[in-house]
């Protein structure tokens, strides 16, 4: 009675099976409560039916190992589907009762409702899922060193950022050998002072996979402490390759905003330079003019005033120099066929060329078509090919000229210049100058485009610097590739034109125009380059008013309009400069012809968004004939 009571009211379920049949011989209030069925129901149902259908075939095959002897009991967790069609989990422990032939004739079941336990069990798989996918996108793992064992145990995204099977136990020798030497002392030494003293650890260092691959970690950690001593390390690892790339692009971009700034800032500084230095230059070279015109021929004064004109001519040069380096200056283009601009520069080249030289060249024809100006075209390649028998000379040796299309997805990032120059066209003209000379030490490499800097002698180095400046403003590139001993090639990318070359002509001179004497207003802010220009249009017979300012030149102008047939201004004056100056005269006297002057160059200049445009442009220094010349142009 006692049993019976017991079986009951027992709080897990118990059931009695016919292991023969499979049916339900007995069971108690419990089970009834688990499966929602009534006693009455459950009496003679075949067990199996309560089973989910997922469940069965794999349920049946442990039970018939357990029935036939196989396995010493029954044991499993499954699913069963409850009267009202709802899913509950249960643990069945089972044992038989067998007869003397060996047979199971009865089964005595316990059964568990575990169904909390398994839904805490998926929440926590679900969680535990969630943490993996976020850590895999996130490229973070989890890690544990336990500090009395020295074995690591990884997660299974450590094992994946370190590119090995997730075994997920690793020893601390074989964990380490993932770090090269200069991290893993850092490393070491990190969780060395973890040991002794339990501080935390918070790294970012290289680490190489098992597959060879490098990457960035940040490893971060921290002690757990048992009875006041450290125990084991536990944190995380993150693969941040990614960022540590980004942060090189950032500071690869600021670096080079710092150099297009400093460019930008020497740019202004040298048109500021070069304006001031032409504008004395015209006041120097102009009256060593006027003066020399005064002197016998041949004379010891005239002799030295001829040098000094020369000295003031290549000081002019330089500054036009300075600004072509910068890709300020700027001549007339059209459309050229790349390869006859090349093959006349060639032509020319070869009068001076040397006997042990041989110039090869590969020239389409035709060629690919550009907007440039054949002089600043043929002043690369000369410049190009005397740098490259430089290299090669006193040895015999090879120049190669190529040209040829090239997609802008070919031009190498590695030694172009202008630095911050990139592709904006899908199709270059590539001019390419191989050499079999010394070579480039890579040292020299960031070098070779620096005004002044040449490994011949002091006072050399301005020829690339040229070759850039002209490359640069026509918004192109250029690209190095050398090897010591191994020889040079140079390429210059031109944006290609859309237009087709127009057939070079031989242009006649024209005939001398007749000389005609005219009233000349001269608005200039410099004394010097005033004085001049007022002496050498007075000596060619002409009648000259100056005026020191714009507002000046208004006034003039107003009281004597109709005597006055042509204007001389600088563009750059104090108060109303050129253009506003130009604009006043042509509302007081509408076409009146105007020649501007100015020491920046002519592109800069004619720039200038203004709807009065000048007749003719004088590029400071000017001589008294260029200036001549312009003053019939305009009247003529």
């Amino acid at each position: 009675m006692e049993f019976r009571a017991f079986f009951e009211v027992a709080s897990v379920g118990l059931i009695q099976v016919d292991p023969r049949n499979g049916r339900i011989l007995r069971n108690n209030q419990k089970f009834s409560e688990i499966t929602g069925y009534s006693n009455e129901e459950l009496d003679g149902m075949e067990i199996c039916t309560l089973t989910h259908p997922d469940d069965r075939l794999r349920d049946w095959e442990i039970f018939s190992r357990a029935a036939r002897g196989e396995t010493p009991d029954y044991r499993n967790e499954k699913r069963y589907v409850r009267k009202d069609g709802s899913t509950v989990w249960v643990r069945l422990n089972a044992s038989f009762i067998r007869g003397d032939d060996g047979l199971a004739y009865r089964t005595a079941a316990i059964c568990e409702d575990i169904s909390e336990r398994k839904q805490a069990e998926e929440a926590l798989r679900q969680s535990e899922d969630l943490l993996q996918r976020i850590g895999a996108i996130a490229r973070i793992g989890a890690w544990e060193l336990d500090l009395r064992t020295l074995k690591f145990h990884w997660s299974l995204e450590t094992c994946h950022i370190h590119e090995i099977d997730p075994s997920g136990i690793l020893a601390y020798d074989e964990a380490i050998r993932f770090y090269p030497p200069e991290a893993r002392m850092l490393v070491e030494s990190a969780i060395r002072r973890a040991r002794e003293h339990g501080t935390s650890l918070d790294l970012e260092v290289p680490s190489i996979t098992a597959k060879g691959r490098s990457l960035w970690v940040r490893i971060q950690g921290s002690v757990l402490m048992e009875n006041g001593s450290p125990v084991k390390l536990r944190g995380s690892i993150q693969d941040i390759t990614d960022q540590k790339l980004a942060e090189a692009d950032k500071d690869h971009l600021a670096e080079l905003n710092l150099h297009h700034q400093k460019s930008e800032s020497l740019s202004r500084m040298a048109g500021a330079v070069a304006h001031h230095f032409n504008n004395q230059l015209q006041a120097v070279m102009g009256n060593i003019e006027l003066v020399a015109g005064d002197l016998p021929p041949g004379s010891g004064a005239a002799r030295g005033l001829f040098e000094a004109m020369n000295a003031a001519r290549k000081a002019a040069e330089m500054s036009g120099l300075m600004l072509t380096y910068l890709g300020q200056r700027r001549a007339a283009v059209e459309t050229l066929d790349l390869s006859d601009v090349a093959e006349e520069a060639l032509r020319r080249l070869q009068e001076g060329q040397p006997p042990q030289i041989v110039v090869e060249s590969v020239l389409p024809s035709p060629g690919p078509a550009i907007s440039a100006n054949s002089k600043e075209i043929q002043g690369i390649i000369n410049k190009l090919v005397i740098n490259a028998c430089e290299a090669i000379a006193p040895r015999n040796g090879v120049i190669r000229v190529a040209i040829q299309k090239v997609p802008a997805d070919q031009i190498p990032s590695a030694n172009r210049a202008p630095v911050e120059w990139q592709p904006s066209a899908p199709e270059y003209a590539c001019l390419e100058i191989t050499d079999t000379g010394d070579g480039i030490k890579p040292d020299a490499m960031d070098k070779i485009f620096d005004p002044f800097y040449s490994t011949k002698f002091i006072g050399r180095g301005l020829g690339l610097s040229i070759v850039l400046g002209t490359v640069r403003s026509l918004h192109g590139a250029i690209t190095v590739e050398s090897e010591p001993g191994r020889g040079t090639v140079f390429r210059t990318y031109l944006p290609l034109s859309q237009s087709t070359p127009r057939p070079r002509s031989v242009t006649s001179a024209s005939p001398s125009q007749s000389s005609r004497k005219a009233t000349i207003l001269v608005v200039e802010d410099e004394p010097g380059v005033r004085g001049f220009t007022t002496l050498a249009l007075s000596q060619s017979g002409h009648t000259v008013l100056a005026a020191a300012t714009g507002s000046e030149a208004v006034r003039l102008f107003r009281q004597r309009a109709d005597q006055i047939d042509c204007v001389v201004c600088d563009v750059t004056m104090p108060e109303m400069n050129g253009w506003e100056t130009l604009t006043a005269l042509r509302e007081l006297k509408q076409g009146i012809p105007v020649i501007l002057v100015s020491g920046h160059p002519e592109e800069q200049v004619m720039n200038e968004g203004v709807a009065e445009r000048p007749q003719y442009f004088l590029q400071k220094p000017y001589s008294k004939r260029a200036l001549g010349e312009a003053v019939q142009r305009v009247l003529n």
